[in-house]
């Protein structure tokens, strides 16, 4: 059938157009989206041009593609969640990465030093819990135990008295 041939010569020009298009994209976030949004809409596309051209379809095969149809539609909204999470996080990873940096660069001690790691680590977890709505609350609470423990250590983490003067016991206030 001529009409089917030409519109499967069509559907084979557009999807290598879009391929050659997403070889393009230098944003890896961007193109890994993209590339899960492709996926799924040529299937669903497929099914929805099945359930439009093949007319010897029962009732139940019309209601497996419609159901299979519904499924990829929410397998893709999950992907590009996850994906997006994944971003934000790496993100977030980046943000801290240089704060750490301009931090180092800014202070000296080493109590200072490890209360901002700490400080890092906790709002790294806060992230990953706030992303990850699909954890138990087994999951949850043993990153909450984490979190917590973390607090515990900022609170003891000195962050003063650890200069030279202080290591021999001279206190600089004293008069």
């Amino acid at each position: 059938d001529d009409a089917e041939k030409a519109y499967k010569r069509q559907l084979d020009l557009a999807r290598n157009y879009e391929d050659s298009l997403l070889a393009l994209e230098s944003d890896q976030w961007e193109k890994r989206k993209r590339q899960t949004t492709l996926q799924y809409e040529r299937q669903i596309e497929d099914l929805r041009h099945r359930l439009a051209n093949e007319k010897d379809l029962t009732e139940q095969e019309r209601e497996n593609i419609n159901n299979t149809i519904t499924a990829l539609a929410q397998r893709q909204t999950q992907e590009l969640l996850t994906i997006e999470q994944e971003r934000q996080l790496a993100e977030f990873d980046i943000q801290q990465q240089l704060e750490e940096s301009e931090f180092n660069l800014l202070k000296t001690t080493e109590g200072e030093k490890t209360k901002f790691r700490l400080k890092a680590e906790k709002e790294r977890l806060q992230k990953i819990l706030q992303l990850n709505t699909s954890f138990s609350e087994e999951e949850k609470k043993i990153i909450q135990n984490r979190i917590a423990a973390i607090d515990a250590e900022i609170a003891k983490t000195k962050t003063k008295g650890t200069d030279i003067y202080s290591i021999f016991g001279l206190n600089l206030d004293d008069n």
